[in-house]
């Protein structure tokens, strides 16, 4: 890659002692040599000629920020061939320069497409007064329900058996069944009372964290599975780790590309100053300053959304352009940590 620090000739395309035998140093040292010395800008030839490069045979510069706004010319552009290590390191090249961007897939993936969007609410079953023996006889039930998969029937004893004695274990373990019934708030609140009561209950950090993916807080959810696992790890949890990690990088990286596309659009709109203000409006509300998220505020809070834009100075014209913008987006479930 050329280098950024090398001198410039001060003759830059105009300078045509860029060769040894034109320069007549060819039997001088290379780094005595003109065209080893500096770096100038490599060129493409334009043959034909152009009214707006020159005549034929002008000499033009390879990098496309010569011709912003002029795409036509930018398109003529000749890509230099020459690989020559000596040649690239004096002569910059923009294709040397150039890194190439990750490309992260935004498109639901199996986590996404397990979170559950609760109906209704779940409601603890009215169970009375129980005694200790009772409740003990109800752990029975729960554990042989919860065998044979009638996860309701399990709900119900575990909740008998909690009214005659809590515990942190019996609060896991009806979170358990409540998340196979689909009730992942339900579940977290369970596990988050079993937490308070023994803080060091490796079940209760585990199906916490279950919960917090059928939630979509997948963050959070790898949050407590770590503290869960590093109590006691097992294979299915060290496995579920591992995924959330990769989760989390890919909402990162998602959320890092959606905030300069979001830039770039303000940008083209002309509210680059609003952004700047916006971007940490959204963030705080939604943890991803993106068109995505805001969208989001735009669906609950039209009218407050409307006056923060005029707030910020975005003309009724550029709200309406705003608006298209968004209606137009499609994209995954953010992680709502």
């Amino acid at each position: 890659m050329a280098s950024n620090t090398m001198p410039k000739c001060k003759y830059g395309l105009a300078c045509r002692i860029i060769d040894p035998k034109v320069e007549g140093t060819s039997k001088s040292p290379i780094e005595q040599q003109h065209w080893y010395k500096f770096q100038h800008p490599c060129f493409w030839v334009c043959k034909e000629g152009h009214p707006e490069l020159g005549p034929p045979g002008m000499l033009c510069p390879i990098d496309a920020k010569y011709y912003k706004g002029k795409p036509e010319l930018a398109a003529m552009i000749v890509p230099c061939t020459n690989f020559d290590p000596d040649h690239r390191r004096c002569f910059r090249h923009p294709e040397d320069d150039f890194v190439a961007e990750e490309v992260v897939d935004e498109s639901p993936d199996e986590l996404d497409l397990a979170v559950v969007v609760e109906a209704t609410p779940w409601t603890p079953p009215e169970v009375g007064v129980v005694s200790e023996d009772a409740a003990m006889e109800a752990k029975g039930e729960a554990a042989e329900a919860a065998s044979n998969g009638d996860w309701a029937a399990a709900v119900a004893a575990y909740s008998k058996a909690l009214a005659g004695s809590a515990s942190a274990l019996t609060l896991a373990k009806r979170a358990e069944a409540l998340l196979k019934l689909g009730y992942p708030t339900a579940a977290a609140a369970d596990c988050n009372k079993a937490l308070e009561i023994n803080p060091d209950s490796a079940k209760a950090y585990k199906v916490l964290a279950k919960a917090l993916v059928k939630a979509g807080s997948f963050t959070e959810a790898y949050k407590q599975l770590c503290v869960g696992n590093k109590i006691d790890e097992d294979p299915d949890s060290a496995d579920l780790q591992k995924a959330l990690k990769a989760k989390c990088d890919k909402i990162k990286k998602i959320g890092e590309k959606r905030a300069k596309r979001a830039a770039v659009a303000f940008e083209g709109m002309g509210l680059s100053d609003a952004w700047a203000s916006l971007e940490l409006d959204i963030h705080n509300k939604y943890g991803e300053a993106s068109l995505e998220a805001l969208k989001k505020w735009e669906v609950a809070e039209p009218v407050a959304l409307k006056a923060r834009l005029a707030e910020l100075g975005a003309s009724e014209e550029q709200r309406e352009q705003l608006s298209k913008a968004l209606a137009e987006l499609a994209g995954p479930p953010m992680d709502i940590s």
